[in-house]
């Protein structure tokens, strides 16, 4: 229905990038009300699992609207979503951080894990949902830059 989502996160869904190398599925998704953006949501599973997502999921996030801020929408460390850790680190039209367990801490252990980050630049609205939202990626003990 519109109202939720089922997905398995398997290599017959979304095919094996990384032959022998156990994953995971990460979703960052948003619930638009009369155009506007009434929340945002972080959901992440192993390999094999189900990922379900229900509209009542997402949850209301502050945003900073002035230009040139960045707003992390969504974000994620291994298996556990970090969204708040990552706004707090945002300083002054910056982010950098090395994905590190020390940091986020080892939600798999004996997995090496990536940091996902969704994130837009000012204040994220219908008109630029799909042009405005980026993607910054790193493995773990990799520096993530997010500078404008």
């Amino acid at each position: 229905s519109a109202q939720q989502l089922y997905i398995t996160a398997s290599n017959s869904v979304f095919g094996d990038p990384w032959e022998g190398i156990e994953k995971s599925l990460v979703v960052v998704y948003g619930v638009l009300h009369n155009t506007e953006l009434h929340g945002i949501g972080v959901k992440v599973v192993k390999e094999n699992q189900c990922l379900r997502i229900h509209i009542d999921d997402a949850v209301q996030q502050k945003y900073c609207n002035s230009n040139g801020q960045i707003n992390v929408l969504g974000a994620c460390y291994g298996l556990k979503a970090c969204t708040a850790k990552m706004q707090g680190l945002v300083q002054q039209k910056k982010l950098v951080v090395t994905a590190s367990n020390n940091v986020f801490g080892d939600s798999w252990y004996g997995i090496e894990k990536s940091l996902v980050a969704v994130y837009c630049v000012g204040k994220l609205n219908s008109q630029n949902l799909t042009s405005g939202v980026r993607t910054c990626v790193v493995a773990e003990s990799q520096k993530m830059s997010i500078v404008h």
